[in-house]
């Protein structure tokens, strides 16, 4: 998973390039870095005669195949916020890196223009990832975002999406930020939220959800640019009695209702993907590093879709560009990296009673890394307490069977196998789950209890993110 954060070099300092580790192989990636006077749009020119791709900062796709005569293309150089490094503070490297598979790149230039951009807001389904320069692109995860610029010739795409994010997260960590210094009237805005807040039960397909996006749409609006949402990408789809479904499917109907209300453009990726991935049946895992991320292939095509339905909208103009992507019918050769201790990144933390619950919430999993805030004096809900309980104690979720566990929680939600497990175990009382309520520590004691844990931490009041993760770190250190 090392590949789906931002990485920092050996020296800590974080680097844009978008590759890991040294070369080895006669077909591996060779870089270029050229320094640049100040940030902002430029077109850079090059020949990488015998190259199989070239790509721009941070492993974005360029061209496949370019021949033996010069490329060219357009790329929007930002100061950017690391994942997991460094917190709050954005890199301003003026390094704009350059990287080709398989040949030396020759001639190399960047010059300063004037040119539209794409900028994309969204999580990791549409980040830059990072690969190894021993490129296995079947083996790299990839966001559909860093795809985009092999299609989009005439305008800067400049991906600002990033793993781990809602879209309450793009706004509040310092991402838009950076988009609002530098986007200018006429630039778009692509905007795929719903992977991660479709985990936090306060940001509900129909509430908060939508309520930050259209937030978003509206600081967009304010400075010129034309917003542009897009459903999320479907998951490799799921499958009971009732047949293929996705989890996505109520946020994926929100923004489309949001998008009708303000009369937005829309695209509607999740009913493209999730009907593409059905239609495949298993082969579509070929397109997937695991259930929710991309590998180059997957996210090369799924750029494609969006380009095009850029060109349907009036809004880009998509070139046609060849089907596939270097190496698609090969894998890296599979090892276990060693575990990496994970950097604590949030800028809120200030005032909690023990520094060392969030450092060993982060260590074992209970805490996100990828984002600045972890709102530790904020009331944790049942629902979302009983999926850090599940995380903690690796207890797994039960199917529904196409039925509802609770009256209160549909059989397609998020929450539904938490739920239906909860019920099978006996863990909660009465007839309701009760999702969206507050929880206290001596509720979830008891819900502890009944899953066969002690932990003593209490609090008056309502249990905060803060107690409820030091409540089941406790737990889970009396059981061993």
């Amino acid at each position: 998973m090392g590949n789906l954060f931002s990485h920092p070099d050996g020296q800590g300092a974080f680097d844009q390039s978008g590759w890991l580790e040294d070369a080895k192989a006669p077909g591996s990636v060779h870089l270029q870095a050229l320094k640049v006077q100040d940030f902002g749009v430029y077109r850079v020119s090059l020949r990488a005669p015998g190259a199989k791709a070239v790509f721009g900062p941070r492993r974005n796709l360029v061209c496949q195949e370019p021949g033996e005569g010069e490329i060219q293309f357009l790329t929007h150089l930002t100061p950017y916020i690391p994942s997991m490094h460094n917190a709050g503070e954005a890199n301003t490297d003026l390094s704009l890196f350059v990287s080709a598979c398989g040949a030396e790149i020759l001639e190399c230039q960047a010059e300063p223009c004037t040119a539209r951009t794409v900028f994309i807001a969204g999580d990791s389904t549409v980040a830059d990832q990072y690969a190894g320069r021993d490129y296995w692109p079947r083996s790299s995860y990839c966001g559909w975002g860093q795809m985009l610029g092999a299609y989009l010739k005439e305008d800067a795409v400049c991906n600002m999406a990033h793993s781990g994010l809602t879209a309450r997260c793009f706004v509040e960590d310092g991402h838009w930020d950076i988009v609002k210094e530098r986007m200018q009237k006429g630039d778009l805005c692509l905007i795929q939220f719903g992977h991660n807040d479709q985990k936090r039960y306060y940001l509900r397909a129909d509430g908060e959800y939508a309520s930050y996006l259209e937030k978003l749409c509206r600081l967009v609006l304010d400075l010129g640019g034309q917003p542009v949402l897009i459903s999320p990408l479907s998951r490799v789809p799921s499958r009971d009695e009732t047949g293929y479904f996705d989890l996505l499917e109520a946020h994926a109907r929100a923004v489309q209702a949001l998008a009708k209300r303000l009369h937005l453009p829309f695209i509607d990726l999740h009913e493209y993907s999730f009907r593409l991935f059905c239609g495949m049946g298993d082969k579509c895992r070929e397109l997937f590093r695991d259930m929710t991320h991309l590998n180059d292939p997957g996210a090369f095509h799924i750029a494609g879709f969006i380009a095009k339905e850029l060109t349907r909208l009036g809004l880009a103009k998509c070139i046609c560009a060849k089907e596939g992507i270097v190496q698609t019918d090969e894998r890296a050769p599979q090892h276990t990296p060693a575990p990496q201790p994970l950097p604590v990144s949030y800028v809120d933390v200030d005032g909690v009673p023990d520094p060392s619950v969030v450092y060993r919430g982060v260590q074992s999993g209970l805490l996100d890394p990828c984002v600045m805030h972890m709102h530790p004096f904020e009331p944790i809900c049942r629902a979302a307490f009983i999926q850090l309980l599940f995380k903690a104690t690796r207890l797994p979720s039960e199917p529904t069977h196409g039925q509802k566990p609770y009256p209160d929680v549909d059989a397609r939600e998020f929450d539904a196998g938490f739920a239906a497990a909860c019920k099978k175990r006996g863990l909660l009382d009465g007839a309701l789950y009760r999702p969206g309520e507050g929880i206290t520590a001596q509720e979830a004691v008891e819900i502890l209890r009944r899953a066969g844990l002690e932990a003593t931490f209490s609090a008056p009041g309502p249990l905060t993110r803060y107690g409820a993760v030091a409540l089941l770190l406790e737990a889970m250190e009396r059981r061993r």
